[in-house]
């Protein structure tokens, strides 16, 4: 829980060195609006890893902008 539970979420898969995988919401999404976000490692030289990030599931939300 994140940012006084406005942000939930677990961790669901965890490969040493090379993928995290979690779950998360925002506590404004709808209930069953589940986002999965995937980091992936991979050493390209000693000491020079490249991080990616995936993340799906995302759900179209209405955003206000005040000025």
């Amino acid at each position: 829980m994140l940012f006084d539970g406005s942000i939930v979420g677990k961790v669901i898969s965890c490969e040493k060195n090379e993928k995290l995988v979690w779950e998360w919401r925002q506590s404004s999404w709808a209930a069953d609006a589940i986002s999965t976000c995937m980091l992936t490692f991979k050493e390209d030289s000693p000491g020079c890893t490249t991080l990616s990030l995936e993340q799906t599931n995302i759900p179209k939300v209405r955003t206000l902008i005040r000025n």
